[in-house]
């Protein structure tokens, strides 16, 4: 609670204050229900979800996210292609990779941010980590 204000005055700055609309694309149904999840508990807005590139791609045309979590393998069209799509189409857009664990990290991260990502989570996730990787792309 803010300091100085009433519980009702707070809950309505809150419902007024902006909230980053996000997009989910990742293959697992199960990891998208956990970012979902954990995403609405740290307060932004889940708009869409995409379990392939190609849809990935389409549906960030149709709804426009402030951010979109886009898994690096993800089927039909990989992470790498779907960023650089999107960036080709929005330079604006703000494209965060889920990578998972593996030897080849920092060569897939560099690939990522050639294609025009602004940053990346690694898998397995938690909370803090998606926190502390959206504010800091959202800053740049």
């Amino acid at each position: 609670m803010w300091v100085g204000f009433k519980e009702e005055e707070y809950l309505f700055l809150k419902s007024e204050m902006k909230r980053e609309k996000i997009l989910i694309a990742d293959g697992s149904t199960f990891m998208r229900i956990m970012l979902t999840t954990a995403l609405e508990r740290l307060d932004f807005e889940v708009v869409g979800n995409a379990k392939n590139g190609r849809e990935a791609v389409d549906k960030y045309m149709e709804l426009k996210p402030d951010i979109v979590l886009v898994d690096i393998a993800l089927g039909g069209m990989d992470g790498i292609k779907v960023t650089r799509t999107i960036v080709n189409e929005d330079p604006s857009a703000i494209v965060i990779m889920l990578i998972s664990e593996s030897s080849d990290i920092p060569d897939i991260i560099v690939e990522a941010v050639r294609a025009g990502a602004r940053g990346y989570i690694n898998k397995p996730l938690s909370a803090e980590e998606i926190e502390r990787r959206i504010e800091s792309a959202l800053k740049r």
